[in-house]
């Protein structure tokens, strides 16, 4: 039973913390091209009314959701579906943490 326990915690720690493996540097170079022009080079916003990544605003969130935020869209900021893929998303919510 003990290992049955220990198998499932170590399972789901494994599979829920996939930016373990992302690339921040990778999702520096994805917000500069994305991101920057609206959120500042270095995540203080440009444009009034937006997260100011610098102070952590929009990043209080798990990383899925984050993810769907991206995706979908909000707030004036576009849908990176079909734009990023998923591997670069990731990489990119990595980064954004770095800003904060």
């Amino acid at each position: 039973m003990l290992r049955l326990i220990l198998v499932v915690v170590v399972s789901s720690f494994l599979c829920s913390n996939a930016l373990f493996a992302a690339d921040s540097a990778k999702g520096q170079q994805h917000y500069q091209q994305h991101c920057s022009f609206c959120h500042g080079e270095a995540g203080t916003p440009v444009m009034g009314g937006l997260a100011d990544f610098s102070r952590g605003e929009g990043l209080v969130r798990g990383d899925r959701s984050l993810k769907e935020r991206i995706e979908k869209g909000e707030k004036g900021c576009p849908s990176y579906k079909g734009i990023m893929r998923e591997r670069e998303i990731l990489d990119l919510i990595s980064y954004l943490r770095t800003l904060y």
